[in-house]
């Protein structure tokens, strides 16, 4: 899927930063450039079986507990995915996961949980499937997409 072209095709602004690639926010956030909007991390988890996954995006400068937020989703227990999980549910690997992965998943195979943090900002960033740019997302124009993708979506207050 070409990403940028999803974008333009579902009325969904953005600007594109190029840039070396990047692996972690302490990485990104070494770039000598400006990018306007949130700066989000992403992360890919499972519940304890592997049967149910999910994808949480929060601002750089939020963590996850992953004991809460899986007694938030009355869940056993969670953890990170593995590279194989990744690749298999999102297309994706470690290192450039992005919001954007979530449109590659099948439907309700992966929920999305973003924190109220970046669903409320005007612009958020994300990596065009790739870690060499970063998009400055609008947010409002993206969240129509998120929720009738066929995926749920939960936000964490």
């Amino acid at each position: 899927m070409d990403i940028y072209q999803f974008l333009r095709d579902n009325q969904v602004s953005f600007q594109s930063f190029e840039h070396p690639p990047v692996l972690t926010i302490e990485e990104a956030n070494q770039l000598d450039i400006e990018i306007p909007g949130m700066p989000t991390k992403n992360l890919f988890l499972r519940d304890g079986k592997g049967k149910k996954h999910w994808l949480w995006v929060g601002a750089d400068d939020e963590n996850v507990d992953l004991n809460a937020l899986s007694q938030t989703l009355e869940v056993k227990r969670m953890s990170l995915g593995s590279s194989d999980r990744l690749a298999k549910y999102l297309s994706s690997e470690p290192g450039r996961v992005s919001l954007l992965d979530i449109f590659r998943a099948e439907p309700h195979q992966v929920t999305l949980l973003i924190t109220q943090k970046v669903w409320d900002s005007e612009t958020l960033h994300c990596h065009p499937y790739a870690n060499t740019a970063t998009l400055e997302v609008n947010t409002e124009q993206l969240k129509p997409l998120l929720l009738s993708m066929g995926n749920e979506v939960k936000v964490l207050s």
